[in-house]
């Protein structure tokens, strides 16, 4: 199936998209950070993107900017996933370069459908 980069800086969530990604026969990558996270991008060029917006070293609105401004990585779907602390957060992340935004924690079932629209 698809490869996954999963930028998230939380253990247990990292766990809990993993283990989902993994029942629905995709494989994985992790970054804990949005530097990281970009530097994943830019190696294994993964065919989505799920993206805390709140990390160290780079922000995730900083990280979508970056990779959606790329010629090489801009057309990677990213999907924020993250605890919406004020009103503008997904509002931001849109702007920012983010497809869809999912708040934690997450349905399981909204996510299913979410990967699946992005990586069929």
């Amino acid at each position: 199936m698809g490869t996954i980069l999963i930028v998230e800086d939380d253990e247990q969530n990292h766990i809990l998209m993993e283990s989902l990604l993994k029942s629905m026969g995709h494989q994985s990558i992790h970054a804990m950070n949005g530097q990281e996270g970009l530097e994943l991008a830019d190696h294994y060029r993964p065919d989505l993107i799920l993206l805390d917006m709140r990390l160290p070293l780079m922000n995730g609105w900083d990280l979508a900017a970056t990779l959606s401004n790329d010629s090489q990585l801009g057309h990677i779907p990213i999907v924020a996933v993250s605890v919406p602390v004020e009103a503008t957060d997904e509002p931001r992340a849109m702007a920012a370069g983010c497809e869809a935004y999912i708040s934690k924690p997450f349905p399981i079932q909204l996510m299913r459908d979410c990967i699946n629209h992005y990586v069929g």
